[in-house]
């Protein structure tokens, strides 16, 4: 009730009651108090923990030792959904990226961590993807096991959707947070393709396929497909999603795998009783969170592109440029830009 009094008036209190101006009083003074117990209380357990570290000076090195004293939290995007990008995204085109693209940008980025950062740090990933191929998200999931195998806590941050290849990677994360209606699981494997060959038949096409080996090609959209075919395709399915599963309880093994791996997807207010979730949180509630006690650090590869034109189109360009900047600078104030 105070502070909604307080919120209302914060600077005019003359109007409020003299008990009430002295509880408001007596409310603040305590409130500093604790906070200053909480900082010192903060304070002795940074000095011990550091003094242990200094005495055994093989156990943490000079960046561990920094980190420690300012952890940090790295945040990198990986949106594998046409409508989540802008017109203009960061590898330099007007078309969203492909998941090659983003599994190629996450393994550069992956990199860079595993050189700057420590076991004092943390690694938040902003994902949303419904999933796509196994060769294609099977690589990034590896990609966020070096983070780990390097010894660096690993957070994915799920707000809409981190279902079948989604959740593959989200799966290998230390802890999945995310947002109570946010999509996850869907821990399973599909495939399919159009058959055209009574198209062909009724008009007198043969389509000619030759194959060297048994099952080089089970099924095909233009030629005619056998049951055998038809069976081995299946069980490739089948072997694909075996080894998703496995992938799932290796890495959070609590879960019931039979249970969750059917392919269905829940919502996290509900998946969060199956395992598939630890935190109900979105990812603004956590970095808020963690602004708190560490710095934070967005990171993004930029990607370059460059016209097909000569050497001195492109020197020119480069002098307009440097123009078009000095008259800027001349005819307008020069202005600090905050960049993060």
């Amino acid at each position: 009730e105070i502070e909604a009094l307080e919120s209302v008036s914060p600077k005019d209190i003359s109007w409020f009651t003299k008990d009430l101006k002295e509880l408001l009083k007596e409310v603040k003074e305590r409130e500093s108090e604790e906070k200053q117990v909480e900082i010192k209380n903060l304070q002795e357990q940074i000095y011990k923990d550091l003094s242990d570290e200094i005495e055994n000076k093989e156990s943490i090195t000079e960046k561990e030792l920094r980190a420690k004293l300012n952890p940090r939290v790295f945040v990198i995007d990986f949106v594998d959904d046409p409508s989540e990008t802008s017109s203009k995204n960061s590898f330099g085109n007007d078309s969203p990226p492909t998941t090659h693209d983003l599994v190629e940008s996450i393994s550069h980025v992956v990199s860079l961590l595993t050189q700057v950062a420590t076991k004092y740090d943390e690694v938040c990933i902003l994902l949303t993807s419904p999933g796509g191929s196994v060769t294609e998200y099977g690589l990034a999931a590896a990609q966020i096991m070096r983070l780990k195998s390097a010894g660096i806590p690993v957070t994915v941050l799920v707000d809409k959707v981190a279902a079948s290849g989604g959740y593959m990677m989200a799966s290998v994360a230390d802890k999945i947070v995310a947002a109570p209606f946010a999509l996850l699981g869907s821990v399973g494997v599909i495939a399919g393709l159009p058959n055209f060959h009574k198209i062909l038949a009724s008009n007198n096409i043969d389509y000619l396929l030759f194959t060297a080996g048994r099952f080089k090609r089970t099924v095909h959209h233009l030629a005619e497909n056998t049951e055998e075919g038809i069976q081995k395709f299946q069980e490739e399915l089948d072997e694909v999603h075996e080894a998703f599963k496995k992938h799932v309880k290796t890495n959070r093994s609590s879960l019931d795998i039979d249970d969750i791996a059917t392919g269905e997807a829940w919502l996290a207010c509900q998946a969060i009783s199956k395992g598939l979730v630890d935190e109900l949180m979105t990812s603004d509630q956590y970095l808020e969170q963690k602004a708190n006690t560490r710095d934070i650090i967005r990171i993004r590869q930029r990607h370059f592109t460059y016209s097909k034109h000569s050497i001195l189109d492109f020197i020119f360009g480069q002098i307009n440029q440097l123009k078009a900047s000095v008259l800027n600078l001349i005819m307008e104030p020069p202005q600090i830009l905050a960049k993060l």
